[in-house]
């Protein structure tokens, strides 16, 4: 066996064509992919400052009060309050650029955003709210017990009405992180080929029939195919993987070793159906034609190999990306990384295996049928 494997092994490298392909494509793809995609994956942005504009002039001397205690302890740097003379000219420029408008209107607080800014809106109007509820509630004290009443405000009288706190932000991927590990998976699937066309091209040239003759059987001769093959796509995914980690620094987890035994299996399941789909459709290229220009293309897109598909999906949308073992991977990858969750990367895992098995034990069956005709 160890001769047919080699013989495998080295036909490849002999043609190294497709070899080199495969093992620089997907090199060629996730750098690609990655620097034209960069900032579709960039989570660094922050809240800019932003300026507020008010008019107080129409104001009663409760809304000013509170106006002034709201700019005095608004407890934060990103925002800036700046005094106009009309409320056409505030209204016109919250129309125009960034920033929110308040006009007192007697003991009315009206608030002017444009509606591009609806996180800058909210802080002004969580900020007035906040102020609000604090006014109101002074003034209950005070009709409550007038005597401590100063004691009581005293406590919280300094308080912000914003607090600002730094939270530690949550890793996501980058889009070398997203597409070191999405296109190196899809090349993976590409390994199909390279056992496919192999035992196709044996049965044409009669190699296999020749080999047959020295009283090899036909069971180790496909298991030696396999095996081979497998071999090969260690080499062809080896040099990506490597690249991926050292020179797009893309995150494949804390356990390197275990993650590159999880892409392993992926391709132990594509040598393997390749070697059952050479067995049924033999020297039918249509056959293998349909595969790389309908089937894997699908599979790659549902897999989110060239899209980047969130982790839940409408429920249509997910029952279809189900389909593609690709989708499998790539999502129980990132929950592994990302969110500490093996669950999925379990699930994909057995199905390579589970769907390797099957076709072991079909190209079995195949064979033997093959073998009595």
């Amino acid at each position: 066996m160890f001769k047919i494997i080699k013989r495998i092994f080295l036909g490849h490298i002999r043609y190294p064509k497709n070899l080199l392909f495969n093992m620089l494509f997907s090199i060629f793809l996730m750098t690609l992919i990655g620097v034209v995609l960069i900032n579709q994956f960039d989570t660094s942005k922050q809240i800019e400052n932003f300026t507020v504009y008010y008019n107080d002039d129409s104001g009663s001397k409760e809304s000013n009060q509170l106006l002034d205690e709201i700019i005095k302890n608004k407890g934060t740097e990103i925002i800036y309050f700046e005094k106009i003379d009309s409320i056409n000219k505030g209204k016109d420029i919250v129309r125009k650029s960034r920033g929110s408008f308040i006009y007192l209107d007697g003991n009315t607080i009206k608030l002017y955003s444009n509606e591009k800014n609806k996180i800058e809106s909210g802080i002004v109007s969580g900020l007035f709210k906040t102020a609000s509820n604090r006014f109101n509630a002074i003034t209950e004290v005070y009709k409550i017990d007038d005597e401590n009443a100063i004691n009581i405000i005293n406590d919280n009288l300094e308080e912000d009405y914003i607090n600002v706190e730094k939270v530690e932000k949550t890793q996501s991927p980058t889009s070398f992180d997203y597409y070191g590990i999405a296109e190196l998976t899809l090349m993976s699937m590409y390994i199909l080929f390279f056992s496919l066309y192999g035992i196709q091209r044996d049965d044409r040239l009669s190699v296999k029939d020749r080999i047959l003759l020295t009283k090899f059987s036909i069971e180790k001769y496909y298991l030696a195919n396999i095996i081979g093959n497998f071999m090969l796509s260690i080499i062809i995914t080896l040099p990506g993987y490597l690249f991926s980690i050292f020179v797009l620094k893309t995150n494949w987890g804390n356990n390197l070793i275990i993650s590159f035994l999880i892409l392993l299996s992926l391709n132990l399941m594509v040598v393997t159906m390749g070697a059952f789909l050479g067995v049924i459709f033999k020297e039918n290229g249509n056959a293998a034609a349909f595969i790389d220009r309908v089937i894997f293309p699908v599979m790659s897109f549902l897999g989110g190999s060239y899209l980047a598909f969130p982790d839940k999906l409408p429920t249509v949308m997910q029952i279809a990306t189900n389909i593609s073992p690709l989708r499998w991977i790539n999502r129980g990858f990132f929950r592994m990384i990302y969110l500490h969750d093996n669950s999925i990367i379990t699930i994909s895992v057995a199905l390579n295996l589970g769907i390797t098995v099957i076709a072991l034990i079909l190209l079995t069956v195949f064979v033997k049928k093959e073998s009595v005709e």
